[in-house]
């Protein structure tokens, strides 16, 4: 099964030909057995685990305690029995807070590593089987649904509906539509819409893949690759208390010369002489410095664990108050990695919404009294097969990630989702396709039927004959149409995902009722900026610290999330885009130059991301690097301190 034959540009015939399986019967068992004994568990290797004697041993590793047990090896030699004993005691007790305090950070992280072993639901001898992801092979049918996790990449056969949610992998903070086909060959991993990959969830439709790459062949396990060749520089403590022993060294070894010598030729003994420039070696020797640092950091590291940070590494704690660059992931770092409506366009102008508070949305004044807003917030609502609800404080939401978007926009503005639905009955429904992009529903009121629809811009356009201009219905004219694809455009090119949202009242009901709709305006959505994020921002520049955004997400919408968080000026670079970004080895000055001088990176790999943070510590940075995704790991890695995000963090 050559890998050649397994790409996203080839035909589905060719891959499934290569991998020898019939789709609608999957692999016979045996033939799965012969599979999972050629290719290996199904799983991601990992270097083996740091036991407790290596942490304690570890705490021994640095010249500074080196000096201390020459120190205490010369004092017992000399019997002087009490400094030796006492030197001891402070590598002891050093030893064992360090050993102390990391083995509580390895207990934590243990902790969250824990998870469940995966079903995954497979064809097998004609017979849809539900097996453990360690048993899936190359050439298993997976049938996937939403609240899936994938659990290997696999080509795409067929879809209703597919959506998966790829930010732990790509940094896409929106669901990506999945479909059958072929593709160009030079697409980037989050432009790949016929593949599905291990360790993303399917949060809507279903389908059927054939699997292509199991274990450590898949992308989750080419990241997991870069993670172990990820060299761990040292801490700046760490250097700086080797270099501080290393001129220490240099010092008292010259002074005990210089004062040997010139006793001898004063005529002193010999071995006097020797004793006394021991003596002072040892006394030059300070004991208490590996104490005292180790103190202070393990408070340090205290104080952080009542903030619900963990320190894997003692000395990380003095990193993160020298950090002069910070590198940070956008979704759920900078974003909260949920789609909200940002933007709404009608006749009447184009208004942003702060959707800042989680209790309600400031509208901008003289939007609720106008017509079409009241349109659009309908539409939103009766146009959704998803479900928003408050109990107790507390908000419920069950759907697509877009639709529930919607119901919550509608919540804050004031409208009632129960009530509207309870108003306006559904009948019919002619789900979201991948070849139509339109969405529409038909209701019965009181006195009327009522038609919702939502879609694209250009294809629901395509099935309006009228726009909603100034509280009423009017012919949709070129200038109108020009008008709408023109705001579409800016909102797109702002980094949003635009909608159209459109609607029709009549008198009788009808079987095909996708016609003659009345266009009422755009909605753009935004994955919105965390809370407090733009201060924290403006706080790491007062301090002279650089924020830089690297995120696999579309340039447009990184560059509009980095604007409004204060990482850019308004009128500052576009975003370095993935492509443009060559290999590490093979950059010139000048691009390294460009990268150490640009604050938005889009569309990047995780390869890029290691790079970008191995050329900024080649210009004497410390970098901290934050990410609360997979393909943040091997950038976090490298990092001087890496921080990786907690709740959502995969």
């Amino acid at each position: 099964m050559p890998e050649s034959n397994l790409s996203f540009a080839t035909h589905i015939e060719m891959v499934i030909g290569a991998l020898s399986v019939d789709t609608k019967t999957g692999l016979s068992a045996k033939e799965a057995k012969q599979r999972l004994a050629k290719y290996g568990h199904n799983t991601i290797a990992s270097k083996k685990e740091v036991n407790l004697l290596v942490i304690f041993l570890n705490q021994f590793v640095n010249v500074m305690v080196y000096l201390l047990a020459f120190a205490s090896a010369v004092s017992f030699f000399f019997k002087e029995w009490l400094d030796g004993i006492a030197i001891i005691v402070v590598i002891l007790v050093n030893a064992m807070i360090g050993f102390f305090m990391e083995w509580q950070a390895k207990r934590s992280m243990d902790a969250l590593k824990k998870m469940v072993t995966v079903p995954a639901k497979v064809l097998r001898d004609a017979r849809l089987t539900e097996i453990s992801s360690e048993e899936v092979v190359p050439g298993d049918i997976l049938f996937i649904e939403a609240g899936d996790m994938i659990t290997a990449d696999a080509r795409v056969l067929d879809d209703i509906q597919l959506q998966v949610d790829e930010s732990a992998l790509t940094g896409e903070s929106l669901p990506v539509d999945k479909q059958a086909g072929v593709l160009n060959e030079n697409v980037t991993l989050a432009e790949r819409t016929n593949m599905v990959y291990k360790g993303t969830y399917a949060t809507k439709g279903n389908g059927h893949a054939v699997v292509v790459s199991t274990g450590m062949k898949t992308e989750l396990g080419a990241i997991a690759t870069l993670v172990d060749s990820a060299d761990q520089t040292a801490t700046p403590l760490e250097k700086k208390l080797e270099e501080f022993s290393k001129k220490l060294i240099g010092v008292t070894v010259a002074l005990v010369v210089i004062i040997f010598v010139v006793g001898l030729i004063n005529g002193h003994a010999f071995v006097e002489m020797l004793e006394t420039a021991i003596a002072l070696a040892v006394a030059a020797i300070p004991e208490g410095l590996p104490i005292v640092a180790t103190l202070a950091l393990a408070m340090g590291m205290m104080k952080l664990a009542k903030q619900n940070v963990i320190v894997k590494k003692l000395a990380a704690v003095e990193t993160l108050g020298g950090t002069n660059v910070i590198c940070t992931d956008k979704t759920g770092t900078l974003t909260q990695n949920r789609i909200e409506v940002n933007t709404l366009c009608t006749m009447e102008g184009t208004s942003e919404l702060d959707g800042s508070s989680s209790e309600t949305i400031e509208l901008p004044e003289g939007l609720s009294s106008q017509r079409s807003f009241t349109l659009l917030q309908r539409v939103a609502v009766l146009c959704n097969t998803a479900a928003f609800h408050v109990h107790n404080g507390k908000t419920h939401e069950v759907g697509d990630p877009l639709e529930t978007g919607l119901l919550k926009f509608a919540h804050l503005t004031g409208g009632n989702i129960a009530s509207i639905r309870s108003a306006y009955p559904k009948v019919k429904e002619q789900a979201f396709a991948s070849e139509t992009k339109i969405m529409g529903t038909l209701h019965k009121n009181e006195t009327a039927y009522w038609v919702a629809a939502k879609g694209a811009v250009e294809e629901l356009m395509a099935k309006c004959s009228q726009s909603f201009k100034t509280d009423k219905a009017v012919y949709l004219t070129e200038e109108d149409k020009n008008y709408w694809l023109q705001n579409s455009e800016d909102l797109s090119k702002a980094g949003l995902r635009v909608l159209a949202f459109s609607f029709r009242e009549n008198s009788i009901e009808e079987k095909e009722f996708m016609h003659d709709l009345v266009l009422i305006g755009l909605i753009g959505f935004l994955d919105p900026p965390r809370e407090d994020v733009r201060q924290a921002i403006a706080e790491c520049h007062s301090a002279g610290i650089k924020v830089v955004m690297i995120t696999g997400d579309h340039p447009f919408t990184a560059r509009n999330i980095a604007q409004k968080l204060g990482i850019i000026g308004e009128n500052e670079e576009a975003a370095i885009h993935g492509s443009d970004m060559r290999d590490y080895e093979v950059l010139s000055e000048e691009e390294k130059q460009q990268w150490i001088d640009s604050s938005v990176f889009a569309r990047v790999s995780p390869k890029q991301k290691l790079d970008l943070v191995t050329v900024l510590q080649a210009n004497n940075n410390i970098v901290g690097m934050t990410g609360d995704g997979v393909n943040d790991a091997p950038a976090l890695k490298k990092a001087d301190i890496g921080i990786a995000m907690g709740l959502r963090g995969t």
